[in-house]
């Protein structure tokens, strides 16, 4: 998200250089930014697939330590379920209130 995020702002910043007239000295104006804002991004897309590349193909040769037991973090799907569960014992006919 932080990428996502910093590739946003810079493809912003990239436009409002863009934006600029041309003059003397920049005579194609600042229009390049936008170019050189779309390498940078794609370089950085570049180095997190090699990072994660590399990560996954290091757990596949030597798997991380699990540790036996239960877990017992919450998950949605299992509050989801317990919620559907309460919803269906509520909905059964019984002893009136």
């Amino acid at each position: 998200m932080l990428t996502d995020a910093a590739s946003l702002g810079l493809a912003l910043f990239a436009m409002r250089l863009a934006a600029r007239p041309a003059t003397g000295r920049w005579t194609y104006g600042l229009r390049r930014a936008e170019i050189l804002s779309a390498q940078a991004n794609g370089i950085t897309l570049l180095v997190l697939v090699v990072v994660f590349t590399y990560e996954a193909a290091r757990r596949l040769v030597e798997p991380p330590a699990v540790s036996p037991g239960v877990d017992w973090s919450p998950s949605p799907r299992s509050s989801a379920s317990r919620v559907n569960a309460a919803g269906r014992a509520a909905d059964q006919p019984g002893e009136p209130d």
